[in-house]
């Protein structure tokens, strides 16, 4: 009686180190697709205390082979673009995603981003130029999930995204 007795604690001895076995391995691996999940980073300027500059002593046909060549450099598709309405808008750029482990695991916030370039000619030798980031969310945590515009109230970060690429034109 007593091997049979001895035989069943050693069964839940195994049981209890197989389930903490297994709940230990769920949350390494929740760790490591939080982690990895989220590779893509907005981009930041390299100087922080760079100003923007938004008037060039080009003409609008310079500053408009210069802005597309940039694009072209830093990989940004463009979407649709009028050289008569001075406007460019590219397609959308992949951002940040935040995948929340544990009880969660599964439910995401992924985050995409494009930019609107206005220039604007001054003079036949001043061009201005804007630029306005857009930042979009969806979750799968929402039924519809469909994108929804976050820029209002991500301001911070919408500036970060102009600033990295007026960055880009510095030496122009």
């Amino acid at each position: 009686m007593s091997s049979q007795n001895l035989s069943i604690w050693g069964g839940n001895k195994m049981r209890v180190y197989s389930i903490k076995k297994i709940f230990i391995s769920g949350l390494l691996l929740s760790f490591i697709v939080h982690c990895t999940a989220g590779s893509a980073r907005f981009p930041e300027p390299r100087d922080q205390s760079y100003n923007r500059r938004t008037f060039y002593e080009i003409t609008h046909d310079e500053l408009w082979g210069i802005v597309t060549d940039v694009l072209r450099q830093q990989n940004i598709e463009i979407l649709r673009y009028s050289k008569e309405k001075s406007r460019i808008l590219t397609h959308y750029i992949v951002g940040e995603t935040k995948i929340y482990p544990g009880l969660f695991s599964g439910l995401a916030t992924t985050t995409r981003y494009r930019y609107d370039i206005n220039l604007g000619k001054i003079n036949a030798n001043q061009t201005s130029l804007i630029i306005k980031a857009k930042i979009e969310a969806k979750s799968s945590t929402k039924a519809d999930s469909g994108w929804h515009d976050i820029s209002e109230d991500n301001r911070d970060l919408c500036k970060q995204l102009e600033d990295w690429l007026y960055e880009k034109f510095k030496d122009y």
